[in-house]
């Protein structure tokens, strides 16, 4: 069946910076009331990128066109997961 995939997203907001979010005070989520960025599950059949673009929509309301793979890592804590992180410029 093969590891749970996920995607993150960093956002280059200006002068440098990053754009992060403050994950919601939930016990039933991973690192709660902690900064991250922005990104989730992917879904069945779902390509990394598309999974990406998708998260930031859901999340932010935020398109883009233009958006870059970074790197592909697999994860062992807190969960064994295979992540796909990208970038953007907001």
């Amino acid at each position: 069946m093969g590891l749970p995939r996920k995607t993150v997203v960093i956002i280059l907001y200006q002068n440098n910076k990053i754009l992060m979010q403050l994950r919601d005070e939930k016990s039933t989520i991973a690192y709660p009331g902690n900064w991250g960025f922005f990104g989730g599950d992917m879904e069945p059949g779902e390509e990394p990128i598309s999974s990406a673009k998708r998260e930031l929509y859901e999340e932010i309301n935020y398109e883009t066109e233009e958006m870059l793979l970074l790197s592909i890592d697999h994860i062992f804590a807190p969960d064994e997961i295979l992540m796909h992180s990208f970038y953007c410029s907001l």
